[in-house]
């Protein structure tokens, strides 16, 4: 069958587009306004529905269990040391979660979270900021869960492959 009327491939195409064209806006946004706002996260909601669907290979025990893999940690270091992630980030984390899996999302954080301190450090470096500055984690976030849902099983069959 040509790949053209593979409608699984065509479905799942047009997700990665729209969900790539979310999460960029959402970075974008961020980064100029230091603010991922509710509308934003709400436009990857129809996208966490249409993933149950097109990604049936991640249980919804996963899905559930990934809504709280990065989100829950995330708010409890925000409330004891506030002002370390904002909201936005928070809600965005909780949707991402349903649409990758724990798996996956867990990966996304580590991933974000490695890119964010190299960020701070070379800006810290070139004396761009200083640590009492906040800066936007928004898109370390986005890029951390579109590596993850692009190569997400690659890497990770990579990093286990090292054990």
């Amino acid at each position: 069958m040509p790949i053209y009327n593979d409608p699984d491939l065509i479905w799942r195409t047009l997700f990665l587009v729209l969900f790539t064209g979310v999460v960029s806006i959402i970075a974008f946004n961020d980064v100029r306004t230091k603010e991922i706002p509710n509308v934003m996260v709400a436009a990857l909601i129809p996208l966490s529905i249409m993933s149950v669907w097109l990604y049936p290979e991640i249980s919804g025990i996963s899905r559930l269990v990934g809504l709280f893999t990065a989100s829950a940690p995330m708010l409890i270091m925000t409330l004891i040391w506030p002002k370390v992630f904002g909201g936005g980030d928070i809600k965005l984390m909780a949707v991402v979660g349903l649409i990758l899996g724990w798996q996956l999302t867990l990966l996304a954080f580590i991933i974000a979270s490695f890119l964010g301190i190299c960020h701070t450090i070379i800006m810290l470096i070139l004396r761009k900021t200083t640590l009492k500055d906040t800066m936007a984690f928004g898109p370390a976030l986005c890029i951390g869960t579109l590596t993850a849902f692009i190569a997400g099983d690659t890497i990770m069959r990579g990093l286990f492959s090292l054990l």
